[in-house]
């Protein structure tokens, strides 16, 4: 019994220490796991301080660029918040600096310490203004977190209007880099303010935050900004702001005469809708500027002409030409063929002549298209960097599509034609419309997201033949509609290419449909390159989606 005794206490012992030594690796493991946690908390706060100059560099850089213009005197930043004091001349300038502040990327929140000019806001105002600002840094907590789920979108503010809010534009150029902000009525606008940005600065220097919201109206200002656009050279670091009912205008000249020049050209081009606002600054070159000016004279390099451009307009039966052309033949043959259409005194002229342009080579196609759509309520043509784009208020969208078609067989081979016309809403209707929504709606009903094909080529894959089999049976169903097929490419390469292989694979897909049968007067392939993005091109499932073909009516 005694043996048994002390094997039994024996065997117990060695239980208790295997136990004990599981404890030990418990306690050793947890141990590590603390140490772990502790060392990755002190390296994050390491790096963060290691970091945190830069990020207050970076956010104290796009604050100032955003706010350059708009008069706020000081600005300060501490983490990712950001304080505005100095004084303002009213409440809407103050509420813009700390929307323009918190629109930056990465900015947490926006301290607004600014203030009216005292001599002229009384005890009411300054209460608002006091109240406001408590109610800004929630909102501004709100905008600073949504913008980091989504950067690129823009602050949207809701003033509580039942009317609809001006459309607003903000354009920063720094070293030839391009930045867009601003909140406007449709995607169209988007497109034709980047296009001439892109033709005179360079696609790649493009970077374009803003974004269309139904509830905004129409910018009356588009055409006049567009040709603005080409007048920003000789302005350093230029920036174009667009707020309610007013246009600034900033960046730094060399001589006060050209200040004049470029307050007088936005006043001509913009006057009659906006207020312009001069805050250019005069800062006259250096002499050590002017001495390497005549050296670069002495050899001198032949200059880059940006493109020719042009818009005729027809509001209330009232026409007005404008643009820019490069020599008097140009301009004399545009001023003629206007004057045998519409009578010597028939249209206002407001086109320049300037040698900085290069020739047109699209006279005669822009005359004639306008013979083609000068019937059209309020028709309008705008062309610029290699666009043709057409408006106007057509009783049906089969005129518009028609009329396109027209411009794109006159003019296609030198100009990318646009339809932009809108259908006049009181018109009931037709038997033919309610069989186009139809057929549209049993195309949109079809895969057509996979028609796709073979890499930087022409060659449609299999699965696309499969579906185009069906698009063909959906329009053979249908007698006489004409479908527009438009091709779409990323942003990827060369953007002259892209178009050019949008339209090769539009009518790729127009041919197979014709071997199904299909009329090939019933179908008109359009490329429209990459100019109309339906998603971010910055990520591959982004481009993917650019990538595509969709059929229109």
């Amino acid at each position: 019994m005694v043996g048994y005794r002390n094997k039994n206490k024996e065997k117990a012992m060695q239980t208790n220490r295997s136990g004990s030594s599981r404890a030990g690796g418990v306690g050793t493991t947890l141990s590590l796991v603390l140490l772990g946690t502790l060392l990755t908390a002190a390296v994050t706060m390491f790096c963060y301080q290691r970091l945190q100059p830069a990020i207050e560099q970076d956010l104290t850089t796009g604050v100032t660029a955003a706010l350059q213009g708009t008069g706020v005197s000081n600005i300060s930043v501490e983490g990712q918040d950001v304080f505005l004091s100095g004084v303002m001349n009213s409440e809407v300038a103050r509420e813009d600096a700390e929307k323009a502040a918190a629109s930056v990327y990465g900015v947490s929140r926006v301290i607004n310490n600014l203030t009216i000019d005292g001599a002229s806001a009384s005890g009411e105002q300054l209460k608002l203004s006091q109240t406001d600002s408590a109610k800004s840094e929630e909102n501004t907590q709100q905008t600073a977190d949504s913008s980091k789920t989504n950067p690129g979108t823009p602050l949207v503010v809701n003033n509580g209007s039942t009317g609809a809010a001006p459309s607003t534009l903000t354009i920063v150029i720094n070293d030839g880099s391009v930045n867009t902000q601003g909140i406007v009525s449709d995607d169209d606008t988007i497109k034709r303010i980047n296009t001439a940005l892109s033709g005179k600065f360079g696609r790649d220097n493009i970077k374009d935050d803003m974004s269309s919201f139904e509830g905004s109206a129409a910018p009356v200002w588009i055409d006049g900004m567009l040709s603005l656009i080409d007048q920003l050279d000789g302005i350093t670091n230029p920036i174009v702001k667009v707020t309610g009912s007013d246009l600034v205008l900033a960046g730094t000249v060399a001589a006060e005469e050209i200040r004049r020049a470029k307050i007088s050209t936005a006043e001509r081009l913009l006057g009659s809708e906006l207020s312009i606002i001069d805050n250019l600054t005069v800062k006259p070159e250096s002499a050590a500027e002017q001495d390497t000016k005549v050296a670069d004279s002495a050899t001198p390099k032949p200059a880059k002409k940006r493109p020719a451009s042009m818009g005729i307009q027809s509001t209330d039966g009232e026409i007005t030409l404008t643009g820019f052309v490069a020599n008097d033949t140009e301009a004399n043959a545009l001023r003629t063929g206007l004057i045998n259409l519409f009578g010597q005194n028939g249209y206002t002229d407001n086109l320049t002549v300037d040698k900085t342009v290069a020739s047109a080579g699209w006279i005669d196609d822009a005359l004639i298209v306008t013979s083609e759509i000068r019937d059209i309520n309020d028709f309008g043509m705008t062309i610029s960097s290699g666009q043709m784009l057409l408006n106007g208020i057509v009783d049906d969208k089969d005129i518009g599509r028609d009329l396109s078609i027209a411009a794109t067989e006159i003019a296609g081979s030198k100009l990318d034609v646009l339809n932009s016309f809108s259908v006049n809403n009181s018109i009931a209707d037709s038997e033919e419309d309610l069989l186009a929504q139809s057929l549209m709606q049993e195309l949109d009903a079809l895969p057509t997201k996979n028609v796709v094909f073979n890499k930087n080529s022409t060659t449609l894959t299999a699965s696309a033949q499969e579906v185009l089999d069906d698009v063909a049976a959906a329009i053979l169903g249908y007698n006489d509609l004409v479908v527009e097929i438009a091709g779409h490419t990323d942003s990827s390469g060369d953007a002259v290419r892209n178009l050019k292989l949008s339209k090769e694979r539009a009518t790729a897909v127009r041919n197979y449909l014709v071997e199904q049968n299909v009329p090939a007067n019933r179908l008109s392939p359009i490329g429209y390159g990459e100019t109309a993005p339906i998603s971010d091109n910055e990520t591959r499932e982004g481009r993917a989606a650019n990538r595509r073909i969709e059929f229109n009516l």
